[in-house]
């Protein structure tokens, strides 16, 4: 019998605003990640893909495959989440309809975005193909911001649908520790029991 397996699709703003010591903290604390799911989970279980926007197109990193320790990210200008947030629904779907062509058992497929905030494009055509989604392969989605940045009005619709959490003081390893710890969590889960998040174990890294 096939491992029940987790995708996890990082979207990843590269803007121009995420420069400095913001985007030192950033790289730094998510190559940790990156590094330390490379060592802890097997491919069998967990499928990382990432995705940066920072341009007029997404730019796909790394597909649903086994997890390099690290990624060099790019930083430009644009950042355009709606689109971006519309292709990682369909790159997500498409993975999970081929699992399921497989055989292959699968938990609800995870979307972390990280945003600075600031221009966004095409939100409400992003959050119609969400809604539109099959249950069995819509995904859960954890929105972050990684500053204080407002989020822009055009994105306003997604804001209400899913609220972004802001981290705090560039806390970023402590945000990547605890995914990295809830990855597990649901990884040692039943496939048919559902997981509740404890709030409380953000305490330390999101603003309140």
């Amino acid at each position: 019998m096939n491992q029940t397996k987790l995708l996890v699709h990082l979207m990843i703003d590269t803007s121009a605003s995420v420069e400095g010591t913001k985007r030192d903290a950033f790289e730094s604390a998510m190559n940790n990640f990156l590094e330390y799911v490379a060592n802890t989970f097997h491919a069998a279980a967990l499928e990382i893909a990432i995705t940066c926007y920072d341009d007029f197109e997404p730019q796909r990193l790394s597909a649903f495959t086994t997890v390099e320790s690290k990624v060099d990210l790019p930083y430009e200008r644009f950042p355009l989440l709606g689109r971006t947030l519309f292709n990682v629904l369909s790159n997500v779907e498409k993975r999970v309809n081929e699992l399921i062509i497989d055989n292959q058992s699968y938990y609800k497929p995870w979307i972390i975005i990280l945003s600075d905030g600031i221009s966004y494009d095409k939100a409400d055509d992003a959050l119609n193909k969400f809604s539109s989604m099959d249950f069995a392969v819509k995904p859960v989605m954890f929105p972050f911001l990684l500053s204080s940045n407002k989020v822009n009005e055009n994105a306003r619709t997604f804001e209400h649908h899913k609220h972004f959490v802001e981290i705090r003081d560039h806390r970023y390893n402590q945000m990547f520790q605890w995914l990295g710890d809830l990855i597990k969590t649901r990884l040692n889960t039943p496939v048919d029991q559902k997981m509740t998040l404890n709030k409380s174990q953000m305490m330390e890294w999101i603003k309140q």
